[in-house]
């Protein structure tokens, strides 16, 4: 029997024209004396997506973080919390959690 290949990546086009990331791996099978391949596609355009806005962000935080002078901060609400993210420019982080009642 063969080996397995993958994980290879492919960029498919359906009918409609859009395109797909997917990642195959193939396996050679025997089923009832014939030698098969077995075929698995994943769909990539999630992982994709999420990966691009990891750079994206990656990116905005390197440029404020390399121009900050003094205090970067950055507030968030989280259920009935109030998180405020305080970076200091000695590089010292602190977090500060405030409980809405």
């Amino acid at each position: 029997m063969g080996q397995p290949t993958g994980p290879d990546e492919f960029e498919l086009t359906p009918k409609d024209g859009t395109k797909i990331a997917v990642e195959i791996i193939t396996h050679p099978v025997k089923i009832k004396d014939q030698t098969l391949v077995l075929g698995i596609a994943r769909d990539l355009s999630e992982r994709n997506r999420a990966e691009k806005v990891l750079r994206e962000n990656e990116e905005k935080y390197r440029r404020i973080f390399e121009n900050v002078q003094d205090l970067y901060y950055e507030t968030t609400m989280e259920e009935r919390s109030l998180k405020l993210v305080l970076l200091l420019s000695s590089c010292q982080k602190v977090n500060i959690i405030v409980r809405i009642l």
